[in-house]
């Protein structure tokens, strides 16, 4: 991320808001905290509102724009891997790479409003359509078992991913290993996710 004034709010508000909140985090704290005039934040936000949307909207953007590319539909079993393999690597890379944003998107999505989904809630339902879409056409071509239901495949591996990075702190005060900053557990711990999904449910 640049140091221009606009991209430094943004990386100081994205620390603050996960720390306090949207209501706790002052619009004087995040410029201080940036370095840059507090009129800055009116001047390219429209209010600290705003800046917290920008915060996550184009994480939310970038991020379903690279699924939608992974996970185009599979044509035999060993494609399938592939691209659900680097789809899990995908979601744990941008943990590793941005642990303060994607710790705020899902804080935006457990504060969302079921009347009114913000950008963020809107582009994660759209990608998760898109993983509901990847497994009901491996279904249609024989690749995975005939008895499973999408949707609730999708659910239930999208909340592995849920649990890997929410839970990542407590993981690493209590036994000592993290997804985040220890390589080769990730990396163990992504080919679990993969490996045994898969082998629960592919034709055998």
């Amino acid at each position: 991320m640049d140091s221009t004034p606009k991209h430094k709010l943004i990386k100081h508000a994205q620390k603050l808001f996960l720390e306090k909140g949207l209501d706790g985090a002052s619009i004087r704290e995040i410029a201080n905290s940036a370095g840059v005039n507090i009129s800055a934040i009116s001047y390219y936000f429209s209010g600290k509102e705003g800046l917290y949307q920008a915060c996550i909207e184009d994480f939310g953007l970038e991020t379903l724009s690279l699924v939608e590319k992974i996970l185009a539909p599979s044509s035999d079993l060993i494609d399938f891997e592939k691209k659900l393999s680097k789809f899990t690597e995908h979601i744990f890379g941008i943990y590793t790479e941005r642990q303060e944003l994607v710790r705020l998107v899902f804080k935006e999505l457990q504060r969302d409003d079921k009347k009114e989904p913000s950008i963020i809630g809107k582009s994660f339902v759209q990608l998760f359509k898109k993983l509901v879409a990847f497994f009901n056409s491996a279904k249609e071509q024989g690749i995975v078992r005939e008895d499973l239901n999408p949707f609730i495949t999708a659910s239930l591996f999208m909340s592995s991913f849920f649990q890997a990075v929410c839970h990542d702190s407590n993981r690493e005060t209590l036994f000592g290993c993290s997804i985040k900053d220890n390589e080769n557990f990730r990396e163990e711990y992504l080919k679990h996710i993969t490996e045994t999904f898969i082998n629960g449910i592919s034709v055998k």
